[in-house]
């Protein structure tokens, strides 16, 4: 029955090799502009030749009686209205869910207030002749109700006796439709967008239908609503396995092909025997079904099976094709979803056929096809509001925002523009000459930032800040807690801290003119963006990466570009090179081990960033946090002629997050700068006496590293047993994103065991990820268990 594709080894661009109808070509289109011009012109005259010439019948007005909905509620059997109201109660319910409370945003005194608000009169259309839709009804009127709509307008094709099933009437009255018309196609379109002295024209037109109405809805898109999804003739494709029934994948197939020409009907397979038992199936229910016709001349225009190496495969030509229903008909349907990009609505395993869909599952069945489930989406309520806001400023934030706004339309040469602000100043400065002092404003770009905080929860098991999972030696506690009795606290700390930095500097092989300690790296970072970044300079991050590496360099006023990394988070050179070529930064930022991703870059990967630097005055700054944990550093690289200084801390190996105690290896020209910067006394005694003290347990800490190391290649290996994608790791933690559920919804049901991870899947590109930091041997067993629980 279905036309025959086998893509097994095929390579390309899908959505040029794979074929599908030709649904809007010029005659249709011609056609239905020159119906809309009648209906534009003529009005109600128009619309009933335009009837008479399609439909069949002379109607002498196409508004129906308002008393024929109740009756024909009234005239239908029980089960049928039973049937009706329970598909609108779920319809009903479902989209109340999506209902969004008003939104209050405040920041430093200006406020936003943010509301949808419906539009006041919808029109529906809902396609007939070849059938009747009162299903098409509900998935339309409901969500319009639902979302708040004052006036809901029905256009419905007659039958050729001028009347309208009582199935679709009783369908709107209990949707609570206020206006029935009986007319039909690109008229009805036309109709409801421009007006007739019967019909009011609308502010929305949703609901599917053939491929004149899809059109003429894009030709009337502008001068009303209409959702950006193409709404035209249905498509399913179906992904099979060898667990597929063959007489369940056929009628699936069927199904959407019944409803008429141009549609899609494609079975989707990895093996040539289920092709060929699927497609036998389909002719024998094509053979047997009251639809025949249609269903034949659907399935030899749009119909095929193709056969692909592969489901993830599978998948891939599912998402060319971009179709209105997608069925994952195969042993684990949920392990393809992470995989699925574009497509109405997806129905997973046996017992979810897209019939459950169309006619009552809750969402809406109108649903984008002719590949606009690529940007477009189910019908939903926001198809029938618009979003409104008010801006609210004191003057506080007015002055914080004002010169930025000033320079913007300056730059644009909209002088208005700027008078408006430039009056409003003068005057408060005036104002403010004879009245009492106002708050001062925080300075703009902070006002617009949020901090950078992971959360701080009462767990048993907390694998989510990647610290170590055991103290430091005891011997270790014990000299410094003698140590500190010593100290004399009346007096300030070493404001060089020579003892700390010699330590270091002898730990490393290198001056110690070359070693800078602070407060955590994060303020090392600090000190080196307030020393070589600020404003109208330059810092170059690769996405995804450290957030705090862009927080700290916009702190101080730095401007960031960013660039992406590889498509497996390696970093991309080509993309280094580009960003630097173009904004010549004067820092770029790497993380290595890159966190969250745990990413190692080489020595000759750090080696080529440092030669596009170099030639104009450029810096390269190696965040090595974890760097122990990795098999390559680029401390060795550190010299007085190279423009690189590489940070680390006490905090993951040395086992003294408590401490807050960082470090930079680089040139001693960059020291003498950072010596400048801090402030007095930065760095506490105990500080001090800890990293001191910590250097001598070498041995030791190397003996933990190793551990966690073997410790992490076990947790990555017990990861890839379960159904989740895990990233290699060169730190002492591990970023992994789970495909059988969504990573959001893992982390809180970790959560609910006790066990905090980071959830990274707001980063850039970390959709659905989650990351876990090497904890002890018990913790790690914990969280394993915990995860293989809400995963299987």
């Amino acid at each position: 029955m279905l036309n025959r594709l086998d893509l097994r080894g095929v390579t390309g661009d899908l959505r040029r090799i794979l074929p599908r109808p030709e649904v809007d070509g010029d005659g249709p289109v011609a056609a239905v502009r020159e119906i809309i011009d009648a209906v534009r012109a003529g009005g109600d005259a128009a619309l009933r030749e335009l009837t008479q010439r399609f439909d069949g019948c002379d109607l002498p007005t196409a508004r129906v009686d308002p008393a024929a909905l109740a009756a024909a509620l009234g005239s239908i059997d029980d089960d049928l209205r039973n049937a009706l109201v329970v598909a609108h109660d779920n319809i009903r319910r479902y989209h109340e869910t999506q209902r969004d409370e008003p939104r209050h945003f405040r920041n430093n005194g200006m406020t936003i207030d943010g509301w949808m608000a419906p539009v006041e009169r919808a029109g529906l259309y809902v396609p007939g002749g070849r059938a009747i839709y009162p299903s098409t009804v509900l998935m339309t009127a409901v969500p319009a109700r639902v979302a708040g709509v004052r006036e809901i307008v029905l256009c419905v094709p007659p039958a050729a006796d001028g009347s309208v099933p009582p199935t679709t009437l009783a369908a709107a009255a209990i949707a609570g439709v206020d206006e029935v018309y009986a007319v039909g196609g690109a008229q009805a379109i036309a109709a409801m967008a421009y007006g007739t002295d019967t019909i009011a024209p609308v502010d929305v037109i949703v609901g599917p239908g053939n491929v004149y109405v899809a059109l003429a809805k894009r030709e009337v898109a502008g001068v009303v609503g209409v959702p950006s999804a193409f709404a035209g003739p249905s498509e399913v494709v179906v992904i099979a396995d060898e667990t597929t029934d063959p007489d369940l994948a056929a009628i699936d197939v069927v199904v959407q092909a019944e409803h008429g020409p141009h549609g899609l009907a494609w079975l989707i397979t990895t093996s040539v025997a289920v092709a060929d038992a699927i497609d036998a199936a389909i002719g024998r229910a094509v053979a047997a079904a009251p639809r025949r016709a249609d269903i034949e001349a659907t399935l030899r225009d749009g119909g095929y099976v193709v056969v692909v190496e592969s489901l993830a495969r599978a998948v891939d030509v599912a998402n060319a094709v971009a179709p209105e229903h997608l069925q994952l008909m195969c042993a684990d349907p949920v392990a393809l979803l992470p995989l699925v990009r574009h497509a109405g609505a997806i129905f997973c395993g046996p017992w979810s056929p897209a019939a459950m869909g169309d006619y009552a599952a809750g969402p809406s069945h109108v649903l984008p096809t002719n590949s606009t489930a690529r940007f477009s989406s189910v019908l939903s309520l926001r198809d029938f509001q618009k979003e409104m806001h008010a801006v609210t400023f004191d003057r506080p934030s007015f002055d914080a925002l004002a010169p930025h706004v000033i320079a913007l339309a300056d730059a644009e040469g909209l002088d208005a523009h700027a008078q408006s602000i430039r009056l409003r100043v003068a005057g408060a400065r005036d104002q403010r000459a004879t009245s009492a002092p106002v708050r001062p404003g925080v300075r703009p770009d902070i006002a617009l930032m949020e901090g950078y905080h992971s959360p701080q929860l009462a767990v048993d098991v907390r694998l989510n800040t990647n610290e170590s999972p055991e103290p430091p030696p005891a011997e270790f506690t014990a000299l410094l807690a003698d140590e500190i009795t010593r100290v004399e606290w009346h007096r300030y700390p070493d404001r060089a801290a020579r003892e700390l930095r010699g330590a270091l500097a002898k730990h490393y092989g290198v001056a110690t003119e070359q070693v800078f300690a602070a407060n955590g790296s994060n303020e090392v970072l600090l000190n080196m963006l307030l020393a070589y970044g600020g404003p109208g300079r330059r810092a170059a991050v690769f996405e995804p990466t450290y957030a705090l590496h862009s927080h700290i360099a916009r702190l101080a006023g730095t401007e960031v570009v960013e660039g992406e990394r590889g498509h497996d988070f390696a970093l991309d050179l080509d993309e280094v090179r580009r960003v630097i070529g173009t904004y010549r930064p004067e820092i770029v930022f790497l993380c290595s081990p890159n966190n969250p991703t745990a990413m190692v870059d080489p020595p000759e990967v750090v080696q080529t960033v440092l030669d596009l630097v170099a030639p104009y005055g450029g810096m390269v700054i190696v965040d090595e946090a974890y760097g122990q944990f990795a098999p390559s550093s680029a401390v060795s690289m550190v010299a007085d002629d190279v423009p690189l200084v590489v940070t680390r801390t006490f905090s993951k190996t040395w086992s003294m997050a408590a401490a807050r105690l960082g470090y930079l290896i680089g040139p001693s020209w960059v020291v003498d700068e950072l010596d400048k910067v801090a402030l007095p006394y930065h760095l506490d005694v105990v500080k001090q006496i800890a990293g001191t003290l910590a250097l001598r347990f070498d041995a030791q800490m190397q003996a933990r590293v190793a551990s966690l190391v073997e410790e992490r290649g076990r947790l990555e290996t017990a990861l890839r047993d379960l159904p989740v994608e895990v990233w290699p790791s060169g730190a002492n933690f591990i970023l992994f994103r789970p495909t059988a559920k969504d990573g959001a919804a893992v982390w809180n049901a970790l959560l609910d065991h006790s066990v905090l991870v980071r959830d990274c899947s707001s980063w850039p590109r970390l959709d659905g990820c989650l990351r876990v930091t090497i904890g002890s041997r018990q913790e790690d067993d914990r969280f394993l268990a915990a995860l293989k629980e809400i995963l299987t």
